[in-house]
């Protein structure tokens, strides 16, 4: 696995390389290009980076609300924020 450069002149063949990756969801523009940044640094599949990188979707609803109930725990402030009205309390996360 992982990126094969073409033998003698090191260079990548991207066409050969690059093609499109049916993960099951889409990677936004950032993390797309942090995917890809990885895939020439560590010449390994974008599958295991995008697992390395924490950009899975998580679609368990448990798995999603214990996510939520993390977030809330960790930001008391902007939950207070949000109660008393500010319209945008995570601007500072």
């Amino acid at each position: 696995d992982g990126i094969q450069q073409d033998s003698g002149d090191g260079r990548i063949d991207f066409q050969r390389e690059f093609k499109p990756v049916d993960l099951g969801f889409d990677l936004t523009k950032e993390e797309a290009e942090a995917c890809l940044a990885e895939m020439l640094k560590e010449n390994d599949t974008p599958q295991n980076l995008v697992k390395k990188l924490g950009l899975e979707q998580v679609s368990d609803a448990d798995e999603l609300g214990r996510l939520v109930d993390e977030v809330i725990a960790a930001n008391p402030q902007s939950i207070a924020d949000f109660k008393a009205g500010k319209k945008r309390p995570w601007a500072s996360w």
